[in-house]
């Protein structure tokens, strides 16, 4: 959360590029290549865990594999996680937070 917060003010004072090129029209950071993120399987912390946003833009997991993540807000991207694990699991619950930027 703090460094969220930084991006958000630091460009205010500084004009950083990435931190504006990352938070959407409605103000939620989106992820680019390098940000680190956690992801959170609830009852199964085998098939989550600390994932780096690859310069390719996507990220991979145990058992679904690489899953686009560039542009994408953490709640978008974990509902994807839940799509592509809901073909090996019934109704998965997954969180993903920003680690670092």
């Amino acid at each position: 959360m703090r460094k969220l917060a930084l991006c958000l003010f630091l460009p205010v004072l500084f004009g950083s590029m990435k931190c504006r090129s990352a938070l959407g029209a409605e103000g939620q950071y989106r992820l680019t290549e390098g940000d680190t993120i956690s992801v959170d399987v609830w009852e199964l912390p085998q098939l989550g865990g600390m994932r780096a946003v690859r310069p390719d833009g996507e990220v991979t997991l145990p058992l679904v594999g690489s899953v686009p993540a560039k542009g994408l807000t953490v709640v978008e991207l974990g509902a994807e996680i839940a799509r592509k694990l809901s073909e090996f699991l019934v109704a998965p619950r997954v969180s993903v937070d920003l680690v670092a930027q």
